[in-house]
């Protein structure tokens, strides 16, 4: 084969692979669902060895999700949530975990806790 030849054809596949590409995030932005959780202050599912950082809570959520073999898109910590004056477990700090996923996994998120946005 020429070198002009091997440039078609790799042209060609590298803009067939790039439409590909493209096709994908669309479907994955169309089936994409919102998901939040209420952090409390020690009653959440995941493991709350050191959350005091939005990053740490990330990583641990991150790690949950991935342990129930949920595939999530965005991963969002976010304040503003109702931060509840009582010292009992299940009592919300204020934080709220979001979560973009699809609706494969809707069914997994809520039994663990989340809900739809």
């Amino acid at each position: 084969m020429k070198s002009t030849d091997l440039k078609i054809v790799f042209s060609t596949a590298f803009i067939f692979l790039a439409i590909m590409a493209c096709d994908d995030s669309e479907a994955i932005q169309e089936d994409s669902m919102k998901f939040y959780y209420a952090e409390t202050f020690c009653a959440d599912p995941w493991e709350q060895t050191d959350v005091s950082t939005d990053e740490a809570l990330k990583i641990q959520v991150s790690e949950y999700l991935t342990n129930l073999d949920i595939i999530f898109y965005e991963l969002e910590i976010l304040d503003g949530g109702v931060e509840e004056v009582c010292y009992a477990c299940s009592c919300t700090s204020g934080r709220i975990i979001e979560v973009i996923s699809t609706s494969t996994y809707q069914n997994i998120l809520l039994e663990n806790g989340f809900k739809l946005k």
